[in-house]
């Protein structure tokens, strides 16, 4: 998994989800906390009681942007434990529920499953979470270009 800082993946716009990270001294993952509403700072923080408290988040702290490698073994896995993700969801509440990619992780090392490499990268993560992130995105893409980061055409036709 490549570990983002959370400092560089927040959105100026609004809150985010991010799967917040703890691992071992070796850089093996140990769990994956899905935290739903985190605002940038300062400082950053998260709220689990739609914006009654804040929790205050180090910038330096590791998060899941979802950039896995998994094994077949995992997609097996996580195929197993849908039917009871969705009836538990499909009673409480069907139109919010979204079946975590970390927390099936978390899950299996728990279980002793798995084990997951925590790659980290300092890079800025860019995304488009508002309608009003898009220019930041738009001018970071352009800027990548420019330097020669990114190629002026992906495709070529």
């Amino acid at each position: 998994m490549v570990g983002y800082l959370l400092k560089n993946t927040v959105s100026e716009n609004g809150t985010v989800a991010r799967g917040v990270c703890e691992e071992t001294e070796e850089h093996y993952l140990s769990c994956v906390t899905e935290r739903t509403k985190i605002r940038q700072g300062p400082p950053l923080a998260y709220t689990e009681d739609d914006g009654q408290s804040w929790t205050v988040l180090p910038d330096d702290t590791i998060v899941s942007l979802n950039m896995w490698g998994f094994t077949r073994s995992f997609l097996d896995e996580a195929a197993a434990g849908f039917p009871a993700f969705l009836d538990k969801t499909l009673a409480e509440n069907p139109l919010k529920g979204e079946y975590f990619l970390p927390s099936v992780v978390s899950r299996l090392i728990e279980g002793g499953k798995a084990r997951v490499k925590v790659l980290r990268s300092e890079d800025k993560w860019y995304g488009v979470t508002y309608r009003e992130d898009k220019p930041t995105v738009v001018a970071a893409i352009a800027e990548k270009t420019r330097n020669g980061l990114y190629p002026d055409r992906l495709w070529e036709v």
